[in-house]
Order: structure tokens, then sequence, then C-alpha cells
């Protein structure tokens, strides 16, 4: 996906909750990923975890998990987005040690291992 179109849907939903969920070793969670601002490929969400389950039982967990900020680029995806904002803000850096085997699992490590790269990336990038 070009960036600009990942840019332009986040615009869309700011300050509107998108609900995303993603099955973690034997969890099934939940969450309420808020944009609050877009500005130079960078996304700002709001993260909040909102229910886990366990086998059948669904517990609510309104819990507000951080503020994080998401550098994007061209070849991202939304769900790649989504998938940076609860590494970051629910595992931080836990995120590289889930070794389940789970492809949501190896999401999240992926999306935490790109995350890092590109903060670096940004952080040495001289600002004008």
């Amino acid at each position: 996906m070009r960036a600009t179109d990942i840019a332009a849907y986040f615009v869309k939903k700011i300050a509107k909750p998108i609900q995303f969920d993603l099955v973690c070793g034997s969890d099934h969670r939940f969450y309420a990923i808020e944009p609050t601002a877009v500005e130079d490929d960078v996304i700002h969400v709001l993260v909040s975890l909102k229910y886990e389950m366990w086998g059948l039982e669904k517990r609510k967990r309104d819990e507000y998990l951080g503020a994080v900020a998401i550098p994007f680029c061209d070849g991202d995806t939304l769900e790649s987005v989504f998938d940076t904002a609860i590494a970051v803000a629910a595992f931080g850096e836990r995120s590289q040690k889930i070794h389940t085997g789970e492809d949501d699992d190896n999401r999240i490590r992926r999306a935490y291992a790109k995350y890092v790269e590109r903060s670096e990336a940004q952080s040495a990038r001289p600002r004008i």
C-alpha cells in the first residue's frame, strides 16, 4: 500500500477508535486503536485493550496501554500499522521474546523489529 493511502485512511479515522483483534499464544485479545494525528509519515495512536478471551471465556479489560508514534512508508499495510501499535504499546521489548510459533506472534515480533529500526533511522535524520 502507498504511504499516502495509509495516511489518508488514518486521517479519516482520527478520534474514531478502530477495533482490531490478535491471537497471541492461547489468548485472543481485542484492542481499540485510536488515531490522534498523522504527520510526516508518522501516525500517532492511542492503544487500549478492550477484551481478552481464554477458551470460551471473554473478559472485559478496558485498559489504556499507551500512546505510540508509528513511522510508516510505502509497502506497509493497515494491518502492519495495527500490529506495530499493539507490539509497542502492549508488549514493548517483550515482543522479541514471544516464541510460541504462532503466525500472529511472528507478526508482532516483525512489527516491533521494524518499529525499532525505523525509529532509530528517523531519529538519526537531521531536522530542518
